[in-house]
């Protein structure tokens, strides 16, 4: 700071150094020009005519003296004419003259005693053509003329002095000048010297600057992934963690509710049922708004129908609609492509989540319409709206820019009454944005709600060739195969035992992958039900090594895995596994895949 100020008040006084430098030097070239516009212009000329007015008046006088003596007796008419040439210098020089304060006393002096000559001439001139002498005396006339000589010579010292004086002072102001130049250009060379040392300094601040902010940005970068990286180590485990246990209480819940037990054993564990999938869908919302802020949430398109899809949704809300007494209309474009490329799960998603919250928030004998369009159709491309309006409580207008926030619910919501984490349309809204699209609210407190979900650009599949979803019997038997489930837990091993008991097949259990391959050396299996996260030996090691033995690689294994973060799911396809099931088991998958790669156990 203190060199900083330094610099800056020996600039400021550089400045004011160079700034009467300048200014001096141009005094001085102006004063150089004006004494050299005087000397030129008037001192040089003047002293001209002074030697022209002194040299004709002595030719004058002279001319006089002859005309006394008689000699001749016309040289008085070329005396005046001389006279008038003579005032012509003087009537020249006095104009030159007229500003110089010092100098023009003479010149009257000069023309006074011009005039005082002129009229003696004349009044000779006069009396001698009247034929009349000896009325001018020569002492007069002489008198006259010294006077004029005098004043002559007296002009020429004063203008030879002031001469002088303006050659001295030129030289001065020369030599001050060549100083000044001088002083001039060094303090141009120390400003220069100073600035390019400035801007070296200067410079060489913003390189270390830069390298200090690389270097802050480099470790910046580095705490962000490793942040990101903590982040989706600690997402993948709760993933894990969650996962688990609730895989075993949804799939235990499950298998009682299949057993013909009484109504009062049915009805709590269809509540255990309900209340498990509804804690799931909470533990799904906060670890998807978790993947998409860490930047993990991908969109997956594939050739899907959104007509399905919509029935679909139908089919899950008419119940309990019905239960609660609200009118569910659904108006579908009739229009719509046979097959779009989409993320449909997320899609489903939004719509479950807005749908689910229009029921939620409207009372008995109330109307909820969800309704699906297209504009711009093309042949390739379509937009999609679809709207959800219903006749619930509405949203103040205060509340709207906010609503889309993540854990934000209505100002006064009873949670009691309606529940929720307040996730559902952050996450809805965070999904449209990642499929490139927008949700929109109109809303009237005491009124109802419109949401509307638009989707720009949607690619029509016209490949035909699209997935077919495959009509699965949960009452088909199996009879014949040896299956190998491989987990850590004792309680997933037993769940998973449980949705074979109505089979005849040979279940055999593994702990960890190691006890797997220990198993496979002695006993030959037709599919590998494998854990991804155990101790000792993880499923992708004990895949890797069942891949790479001859006698093994052809055994189907399916993957079940508690975690849902894309990096394991990806690492899971990497691996050559035949298929993946996500935890809590879904049984109708489930028996899909066993069907897949047991299709020849199948009893017919």
């Amino acid at each position: 700071m203190i060199n900083f100020l330094l610099n800056k008040w020996l600039y400021l006084f550089l400045t004011f150094i160079l700034t009467i430098s300048v200014y001096y030097i141009i005094y001085t070239l102006n004063t150089l020009n004006n004494d050299s516009d005087k000397i030129n212009n008037t001192f040089i000329p003047t002293v001209e005519n002074v030697n022209y007015i002194q040299l004709e008046h002595a030719k004058a006088h002279l001319w006089f003296e002859e005309l006394l003596s008689g000699d001749d007796s016309n040289k008085i008419s070329d005396i005046l004419k001389s006279y008038d040439q003579i005032e012509k210098k003087i009537i020249t020089t006095n104009n030159l003259l007229k500003y110089e304060s010092e100098l023009y006393p003479s010149i009257i002096n000069i023309l006074e005693s011009h005039s005082e000559l002129k009229k003696l001439l004349l009044l000779r001139y006069k009396n001698q053509t009247k034929g009349m002498t000896g009325t001018i005396s020569d002492q007069k006339f002489d008198s006259k003329f010294l006077k004029l000589l005098a004043a002559s010579e007296k002009l020429n010292n004063i203008i030879n002095i002031s001469l002088n004086n303006a050659i001295t002072r030129m030289e001065t102001f020369k030599i001050r000048l060549a100083i000044l130049l001088f002083i001039f250009i060094m303090l141009l060379l120390i400003i220069t010297v100073k600035y390019i040392s400035f801007q070296s300094s200067y410079k060489q601040k913003l390189i270390d600057e830069v390298k200090k902010k690389t270097t802050d940005l480099r470790k910046a970068k580095e705490l962000a992934e490793d942040s990101s990286k903590t982040k989706s180590e600690f997402l993948a485990n709760m993933s894990h963690e969650i996962r688990t246990p609730m895989n075993s209480i949804i799939g235990f819940a499950e298998i009682l509710n299949k057993k013909d037990t009484s109504d009062e054993y049915k009805l709590i564990t269809k509540n255990i049922l309900n209340s498990s999938k509804s804690l799931l869908i909470v533990i799904n919302d906060i670890l998807d708004l978790s993947k998409i802020e860490a930047g993990k949430m991908t969109i997956i398109k594939e050739s899907a129908s959104l007509t399905e899809m919509f029935m679909e949704i139908e089919n899950i809300f008419i119940l309990k609609s019905e239960e609660k007494g609200i009118k569910l209309f659904f108006d579908i474009d009739d229009n719509f492509p046979n097959y779009l490329l989409v993320d449909i799960s997320r899609i489903r998603q939004i719509l479950i989540n807005l749908l689910g919250n229009a029921i939620k928030f409207t009372p008995a004998n109330g109307k909820v319409v969800m309704t699906a369009r297209l504009e711009n159709k093309s042949d390739n491309h379509i937009n999609l709206f679809i709207s959800v309006k219903d006749t619930g409580i509405g949203i103040p207008q205060n509340e709207l820019s906010s609503i889309f926030e993540a854990f934000i619910q209505k100002d006064g919501q009873n949670n009691r009454t309606f529940g929720g984490t307040g996730l559902g349309l952050s996450i809805s809204n965070k999904l449209s944005k990642l499929m490139n699209g927008t949700i929109n609210v109109v809303s009237e407190e005491n009124i109802g709600s419109e949401f509307t979900l638009q989707l720009d650009d949607i690619e029509i599949d016209n490949s035909n060739t699209h997935k077919t979803v495959e009509s699965i019997d949960t009452n088909m038997e199996i009879a014949g195969a040896t299956i190998l489930i491989v987990d850590d837990i004792q309680m997933n091993r037993t769940l998973v035992s449980l949705l074979f008991e109505d089979h005849d097949v040979n279940l055999i259990e593994a702990e960890n992958g190691q006890i797997a391959l220990d198993v496979l050396q002695d006993t030959s299996v037709d599919l590998i039900l494998m854990d991804i996260q155990m101790p000792i030996m993880d499923g992708f090691e004990a895949t890797n090594i069942i891949r790479q033995d001859n006698s093994l690689k052809s055994i189907p294994v399916i993957a079940l895995t508690a975690s849902v973060m894309k990096e394991e799911v990806q690492a899971i396809l990497d691996h050559d596994f035949n298929d993946y099931l996500e935890k809590p088991i879904n049984t109708k998958l489930f028996y899909l895949s066993i069907k897949k790669h047991l299709s020849k156990f199948i009893v017919t």
